[in-house]
């Protein structure tokens, strides 16, 4: 292949492949680590702000800060990860959430927390996308849904064990233990990466230039569906994870709930999310994950609108949600699988520009609805969340075309010599 040296082609279409069997749980732990990360400081929000003697309302930019920095990360990384392999890419990332974390413990006052969170936001930034890419080398397009339902589910599972764990930690060592285990813990897959694929990380020679990078990102973006599909994206998850992000904010201010009956509430979507991830991408390999994507994807708009307009009901409002991260669940998965497919051998840098976008796009709804609330309430939040998904389902249905892809497909991995 073109750009390529020293190469070796290995097939590894099928699932019953040694070495996919090993890497794939690999890849999850660290996605799983990585979204635990991210979905922590929600529940903890209202004990942060005491801690570093801030008011709650100043909780969200907690949010803000860590997408804000995993979207310049993201766009600034994008075309490093084809070229410096994604195996690469993913072992800094956790490394530098490992650090991340342990600052977050250290910290003492709100700025020091706030730029210790951004760099956890560049970490996530270089995991996330790479980790989905390397799924994509292994994988062909027909059974890369159910692989990717085993990574869209380790998020939900993040979801299911990081708020009612961490809001215990948080109750029992204080609330630095939550960051401090995480930071201990995001080591441990760096170990098995070495062990599974020493020498092994797809790379495309190119130099690393300005003009170099500025036609990576034309031409990732100029193939044929991307630039919708990354359109789609980003709404799709500003919709679901901006309003999610405030559940905490939402549930201790609407109904004066504490950290642990917070904890719980929280977990119940993320039990529904994660379940949808698992039959999602069990469906989407057989049905079509475009189909799958577009009949969640009106489950996603009325989720939304319900929220909007229940939210002063505690459980009518719970049960909606959980309906809604049911949706998003069995979407998630499709789409990823759908985007590794449309940026063919660009994966890495598609990805990582979705997963640019995808921050920024919460970054902006979630710096935006403290003022939303403010006029509002959570009924403008919910709101602006329906239209963000309707316009999300449009772009799919009108401008978006699934491939085709090419079963048993090989991927050519570089062997280091």
């Amino acid at each position: 292949m073109p750009g390529y040296e020293n190469t070796v082609e290995l097939s590894l279409p099928q699932d019953d492949n040694k070495q996919t069997s090993k890497v794939l749980p690999v890849l999850v732990v660290c996605v799983f680590l990585t979204v635990v990360d991210f979905l922590l400081v929600g529940p903890l929000i209202p004990v942060l702000m005491d801690a570093v003697t801030s008011s709650v309302d100043r909780g969200g930019f907690l949010i803000s800060i860590y997408t804000l920095f995993a979207t310049i990360a993201a766009l600034c990384g994008a075309p490093l990860s084809d070229r410096w392999g994604h195996k690469n890419m993913l072992i800094g990332g956790i490394f530098v959430i490992a650090l991340a974390d342990i600052l977050m413990g250290m910290s003492s006052s709100y700025t020091h927390f706030l730029l210790a969170r951004g760099l956890a936001g560049i970490g996530g930034a270089l995991v996330v996308p790479n980790a989905f890419a390397l799924v994509g080398d292994l994988f062909p397009y027909e059974r890369r849904g159910r692989a990717m339902g085993y990574m869209t589910g380790s998020m939900g599972l993040a979801g299911v064990v990081a708020i009612p764990l961490g809001t215990m930690i948080a109750s029992i060592l204080g609330w630095q233990w939550s960051f401090f285990l995480v930071s201990l813990l995001a080591v441990i897959p760096v170990a098995f990466l070495y062990l599974f694929l020493n020498g092994r990380h797809k790379k495309i020679r190119k130099p690393i230039t300005l003009g170099a990078y500025a036609r990576e990102f034309s031409e990732a973006i100029n193939r044929p569906y991307v630039l919708f599909t990354l359109i789609c994206t980003s709404l799709w998850y500003a919709s679901y994870l901006g309003v999610y992000q405030y559940l905490g904010i939402y549930y201790a201010k609407s109904f004066s709930l504490n950290i642990q009956e917070v904890g719980v509430m929280i977990l119940l979507p993320s039990l529904t999310y994660l379940v949808g991830t698992i039959v999602g991408g069990r469906i989407s390999d057989r049905t079509g994950k475009k189909r799958l994507i577009i009949i969640v994807g009106l489950g996603a708009i009325a989720g939304a609108l319900g929220f909007a307009v229940f939210n002063q009901h505690l459980h009518l409002a719970t049960g909606i949600f959980m309906f809604w991260g049911a949706c998003y669940g069995v979407g998630d998965s499709s789409f990823l699988a759908l985007i590794s497919e449309l940026g063919g051998e660009s994966k890495g840098t598609v990805l990582s520009i979705n997963t640019a976008i995808m921050y920024g796009a919460i970054s902006i709804t979630t710096a935006i609805y403290p003022s939303v609330m403010v006029w509002k309430g959570f009924t403008g939040v919910g709101l602006i969340s329906t239209l963000l998904a309707l316009i999300s389902f449009l772009v799919l249905n009108y401008f978006v075309r699934e491939p085709k892809g090419q079963k048993n497909q090989p991927v050519e991995l570089e062997v280091s010599k």
